[in-house]
């Protein structure tokens, strides 16, 4: 499921508002880090995985405004993201990469349980929908436990938080 300029457009049109940095979490192959870049003044991506982090590296190696760190996102945006509101991209889950085994499977509580606690407007994509409670093509157990009323759940008390589906990107806007 492809994730494109244009959808994200979409979503920051209904957010209502355009910050400055985007934060995304789960690499890959920087591809929608590279798409970001152009929208934001900062495009900051984060990869469990060293081997994935370091080829994202090379890959967005010309792009100034793009910065690719690699840890485990559920315990590193606290640390990293600015105090400023940000758009952050969450699609951190299932790396089997060698040295990620049982860090990065449930990496979206830990980003979820971050930005419950954050007191600027941002908006939080999450990407696949379709494999929200195990996965409508195919059993997902990383994901079973993840429902729109899950992740609702786990940013309530965060103020006003309104809610939407685009496509295979569930969208929070979330106002203070």
């Amino acid at each position: 499921m492809n994730f494109t300029r244009e959808r994200l457009e979409e979503i920051l049109e209904w957010h209502g508002t355009r910050p400055e940095d985007y934060i995304e979490t789960g690499t890959m192959y920087g591809a929608t880090a590279r798409m970001a870049s152009p929208l934001f003044e900062s495009v900051l991506t984060i990869e469990l995985s060293l081997v994935i982090a370091e080829d994202a590296m090379r890959r967005l190696a010309d792009l100034d405004n793009v910065r690719v760190v690699q840890g485990n996102s559920g315990v590193m945006l606290n640390t990293i993201a600015p105090g400023t509101p940000a758009v952050f991209y969450l699609d951190a889950h299932g790396c089997k990469e060698p040295g990620t085994a049982g860090q990065g499977q449930t990496a979206l509580w830990g980003e979820l349980e971050y930005l419950r606690t954050r007191i600027v407007e941002d908006l939080i994509i999450i990407d696949d929908v379709h494999a929200f409670g195990g996965g409508a093509d195919g059993p997902n157990p990383f994901w079973a436990d993840v429902t729109i009323d899950t992740v609702v759940g786990a940013v309530d008390g965060r103020g006003v938080c309104r809610f939407k589906v685009f496509g295979d990107q569930f969208a929070m806007s979330c106002r203070v």
